[in-house]
């Protein structure tokens, strides 16, 4: 079983946007994705171009379910990305306790370019056998 514990929060907002996100490997395989418009004017994401950087350094490309288009002025919207899968079980799965990951959110506000990343740190917890 996984657990998310989100890192720097600083780099995931600031006067102009908001990207918070909850990690779900183990349900659904995805990563739900909330981003909060703080400014007057439309807000450009570039859904296609969302990434998560794994312990190894790779960039793997996510989508969300969706075409979700602009968020308006003030508003916020939800995407539910995919595919984020790790390792269910074994080995495999105990070598991610600890591990960091970085969600990388290209957006426009104002038409600025600007890259909001959400650190996550996994936690790794065996599940106990029902007897």
């Amino acid at each position: 079983m996984y657990r998310f514990d989100p890192e720097r929060p600083e780099e995931a907002g600031d006067v102009d946007a908001v990207a918070e996100a909850a990690a779900d490997p183990t349900g659904a395989r995805l990563i739900t994705l909330t981003v909060t418009n703080r400014t007057a004017a439309p807000l450009a994401v570039d859904w296609t171009r969302i990434s998560v950087m794994g312990p190894d350094g790779r960039a793997r490309a996510l989508r969300p379910d969706t075409d979700l288009g602009w968020v308006p002025a003030g508003a916020t919207q939800t995407a539910r990305l995919s595919p984020f899968t790790l390792a269910e079980y074994g080995d495999q799965a105990l070598a991610n306790e600890g591990a960091r990951f970085v969600l990388e959110v290209p957006m426009r506000p104002n038409g600025e370019l600007k890259v909001y990343r959400i650190h996550l740190g996994a936690h790794v917890a065996p599940l106990k056998e029902r007897g």
